[in-house]
């Protein structure tokens, strides 16, 4: 029993220092990024600091009561990265305390104002996060920030500039990196937007050109006139557009770090567009381009992530109340046949027992009435639920509904399903039964006395029902198959505008199936898909 309790604890140890230890190797890692993109002349201020960037966001998603566990584990990663460039030690221990210090600021805020995850799911989300960690977090710590320089020797009456570098390093991570990891936290680590080879083609072939309009709109001042430099920095711009609509805030993220990576690199290291005066004023150009360049787009995607959401949510919502709503028909549908129509039957009965009695027409009376009122109640509920559809199938309930159809519109409804259709799940046999009774009621407004058809079949590949209803609009007029109509052209108001039809819609949109209408010369035809999957 104790080596099993031994284990447990080796286990649970194991598990709580995990974090904390891929915490510090990713500081580490972003440290040596950022170094390996560029510095200054003094060989440690970076223009892009990631590894505050990997404590912020490890404290965002870690309990309060592990924060100190993951400051205390990048204490050595910091050291060991910031020794390996020649920062003394003072400047070491101002430079982790203006760290931890942002990283807390930021993530208490953030958690503050955003609740639950994703933490980039919205506008409103992003908004926060840019609010809180790239504008008032870092302006803040940087004014203790700016005394790293100071501590090594840099001139007092440079605060200010110092200040500026501090802030806008760290912003510019947050608005790129941040977001980024932040992003693929959210998923862990699920790339099924690239889940397909043209999604991941499209992804390749987004990084290539976007990889390819930055060193043109960078490079453009050593082959082309001042004029057109401001007009060529736009060129990243509609790709990175592209990204956070196809891929949402993942790719916009994505985008967004690789344009910073590359333009930090090509400025430090070589002449563009930003290398105009000294190497401190050409960064901090830069790097209020790339933050006037990441907000927007960070934005647009955590709105189209949004917009996705709230589509997925209204589906969720419409599919529980369309189901609820058949779920109570059938419920009273049942209560009117087994309880109130049965009452009624007892009463008939009854009212013939009282033929015998001397005012024989009032019994009569009575006996017709209950009969009307029977056979009403019958209609209500076959049209709230059809019972023939739990008891003899979809087949059996189409048919009797177009018997119905014959009765009340003088529409002669043709049913043609195949014998080896088979009986499907009781959600999709509902639903199939209701597009159907919807799309014959939408028809009956554009007959002109001919008839109508309805046909059923079932395709194994991918698995579906296709429904295809048809209405002559002449009597004795053969329907055509339904491959042979084409779109209508918008001479000619295939539906009439009303509840039945967005009901189809709806419940179409609920279940990912699709609704097309087509007309001819023949008449007018509605071509219904369902998609058969597990969940139904």
């Amino acid at each position: 029993m104790t080596s099993i309790r031994w284990t447990r604890t080796s286990f649970a140890w194991r598990a709580e220092l995990q974090g904390p230890v891929l915490v510090g190797v990713g500081y580490y890692l972003g440290a040596e990024l950022a170094f390996a993109v560029g510095t200054l002349s003094d060989k440690i201020f970076a223009p892009f600091w990631p590894p505050n960037i990997v404590l912020l966001c490890a404290l965002i998603i870690a309990p309060y009561r592990r924060w100190w566990v993951y400051i205390a584990a990048v204490f050595l990663p910091h050291t060991v990265a910031e020794l390996g460039v020649g920062m003394g030690w003072w400047q070491l221990l101002v430079a982790f305390a203006t760290t931890c210090m942002f990283s807390v600021l930021g993530a208490f805020g953030f958690r503050y104002f955003v609740v639950e995850r994703p933490w980039l799911g919205s506008f409103n989300k992003a908004v926060f996060y840019v609010l809180i960690t790239a504008i008032a977090a870092p302006a803040l710590v940087a004014l203790g920030g700016a005394f790293v320089r100071v501590v090594g020797g840099g001139a007092i009456a440079d605060y200010w500039l110092y200040w500026e570098q501090w802030y806008l390093a760290n912003a510019l991570a947050s608005l790129t990196m941040g977001a980024a990891l932040l992003c693929w936290i959210d998923r862990g680590c699920n790339l099924s937007a690239f889940s397909s080879f043209a999604q991941r083609s499209e992804g390749l072939l987004l990084a290539a050109g976007l990889t390819i309009a930055c060193i043109v709109a960078l490079k453009a001042g050593t082959w082309t006139t001042q004029n057109f430099l401001p007009s060529l920095l736009y060129l990243p711009l509609p790709l990175a557009v592209w990204a956070a609509v196809r891929f949402r805030t993942l790719g916009a993220s994505a985008a967004i770090l690789l344009v910073t990576v590359i333009s930090v690199s090509l400025t430090l290291s070589g002449a563009t567009v930003f290398s105009r005066s000294s190497a401190e004023e050409n960064v901090l150009a830069l790097q209020i381009f790339l933050m006037a360049f990441s907000i927007p787009t960070l934005l647009l995607a955590a709105s189209v992530d949004g917009m996705r959401v709230a589509e997925k949510t209204t589906a969720a919502l419409a599919r529980f109340v369309l189901g609820a709503h058949d779920e109570e028909r059938r419920r009273v549908a049942k209560s009117l046949h087994e309880h109130i129509a049965q009452n009624l039957v007892s009463a008939s009965w009854a009212a013939e027992r009282l033929e015998s009695d001397a005012d024989r027409a009032a019994a009569r009376q009575l006996k017709d009435t209950l009969q009307q009122a029977i056979r009403d109640l019958r209609e209500l509920s076959y049209a709230l639920h059809p019972p023939l559809l739990e008891e003899g199938g979809l087949p059996s309930a189409l048919r009797a509904l177009a018997e119905d159809y014959l009765q009340r519109s003088g529409i002669d409804v043709a049913l043609e399903i195949s014998e080896t259709f088979g009986r499907l799940s009781s959600e999709i046999e509902l639903i199939t039964f209701r597009l159907v009774e919807d799309a014959l009621t939408s028809l009956i407004g554009d007959s002109d006395g001919g008839g109508a058809r309805v046909r059923l079949r079932r395709e194994a590949s991918p698995p579906k029902v296709v429904i295809t209803v048809g209405l002559d609009n002449a009597a004795g007029t053969a329907l055509r198959g339904p491959s042979s109509y084409a779109v209508a052209s918008g001479d000619r108001i295939l539906f009439r505008s009303g509840l039945s039809v967005a009901r189809m819609r709806e419940r179409l949109h609920r279940i990912g199936g699709s609704l097309e209408t087509a007309a001819g010369d023949h008449g007018t035809v509605v071509k219904i898909l369902i998609p058969v999957t597990d969940e139904f």
